[in-house]
């Protein structure tokens, strides 16, 4: 009886790390526009993401900064596409 008791309570402890394991709900970048380390001649005035599944519009945006330059930040305003697997941003000029 013991025995059965301590294998239900080990399967529901089982049961219960399993249940609260974090989610692998993050979507994974698929290509970028201009290409990741590309070289450009002049700023982007478009910066496309695309990802493997559909993003939260909500929750999605990204930011640009520039190490060379002391980590300054470049507000970028950004939008999610139609379909969800892409969002668009593009950089504020001051």
């Amino acid at each position: 009886m013991k025995t059965r008791l301590f294998g239900l309570a080990a399967l529901a402890g089982a049961t219960a790390l399993i249940a609260s394991s974090p989610a692998w709900a993050h979507a994974h970048l698929v290509s970028s526009n201009p290409a990741a380390n590309a070289a450009v001649a002049a700023a982007p005035k478009v910066i496309t993401l695309t990802f493997n599944e559909k993003l939260v519009p909500a929750f999605s945006k990204f930011e640009l900064t520039m190490p060379e330059h002391g980590g300054m930040k470049v507000p970028v305003k950004t939008t999610v596409s139609k379909d969800g697997k892409s969002i668009t941003g593009t950089p504020q000029t001051r």
